[in-house]
């Protein structure tokens, strides 16, 4: 059998209160009488439950060895600081650059053996939209990263409240106010430098989609006043009208096919 810990978890004696209060934080001195903590060991120990149930009878069963193993504890989190702040990001897109929290302990060090949630939400709804994404993101080598976040309306003021949710009591930090763009709502497709250039091209049958050499095709992500939005959406290329599609069943020959890399991150 295997006896599982799940939530096993040591608390260090002869700890006062380390909570910051706004920017002041107690020392590692005020924090821990000893700045060093000891190495601790765990035992772990099994009784058969045979043992049990032989209760006070002359019945004896051999002693099965205790399992030792050392806990080297390091200082709690403190607090938690922001090390990529939320920037200028379009409606319904993740930021372009993900938000990373990093948590610190009493000393400013980074605290990375602990996998405990940090927590995000809207604090000024500057738009009245909703967050979408993972919320709440585990510490992975002291910093949490939220790689899918997304506003839904767009506003300018927002900010972004990230909470500690440990055992630890750890004051919230808020970030910087930003901006959330109007959100993608049409694509500008040129061939050329100029965005407004829309005109078509004629290529050999298996070559590479140029206006002119080393001109390829481009697609810009517009929001409803033709601003360009911040975005890596993917967008795909593909045949709309094809003339074999209809001809083909007389001619024998086969539908026309689009090679290459037809879906394409846009870059912000």
């Amino acid at each position: 059998g295997v006896a599982r810990f799940t939530d096993l978890r040591a608390a260090v004696a002869g700890t006062s209160d380390c909570t910051c209060v706004g920017s002041e934080c107690p020392s590692c001195g005020a924090c821990y009488t000893s700045v060093n903590i000891p190495v601790h060991r765990l035992n772990f120990s099994v009784t058969p439950h045979a043992s049990e149930a032989a209760g006070n009878s002359s019945i004896s069963f051999a002693a099965i060895d205790t399992l030792a193993m050392q806990l080297g504890l390091q200082k709690r989190v403190q607090k938690i600081v922001i090390l990529t702040r939320p920037s200028k990001v379009a409606a319904r897109e993740i930021f372009l650059t993900p938000p990373r929290i990093q948590a610190l302990d009493c000393a400013g060090g980074v605290v990375r053996n602990t996998s405990a949630p940090i927590a995000v939400a809207i604090n000024s709804n500057a738009g009245g939209g909703d967050l979408f994404g993972d919320s709440s993101v585990p510490l992975v080598d002291g910093v949490s990263s939220y790689s899918d976040l997304a506003i839904s309306v767009f506003g300018v003021g927002y900010t972004l409240k990230f909470s500690f949710e440990g055992v630890a009591v750890v004051t919230p930090v808020e970030s910087q106010p930003f901006e959330v763009q109007k959100p993608a709502s049409q694509l500008l497709f040129f061939l050329g430098s100029d965005p407004g250039e829309r005109v078509g091209t004629s290529v050999a049958a298996g070559d590479v989609l140029q206006i002119e050499a080393g001109t390829n095709p481009n697609v810009e992500i517009l929001d409803v006043d033709n601003v360009r939005v911040d975005s890596r959406s993917a967008v795909t290329a593909s045949i709309h009208e094809d003339p074999w599609a209809t001809l083909w069943p007389q001619q024998h020959f086969g539908p026309s096919l689009l090679m290459g890399t037809t879906v394409v991150n846009a870059e912000g």
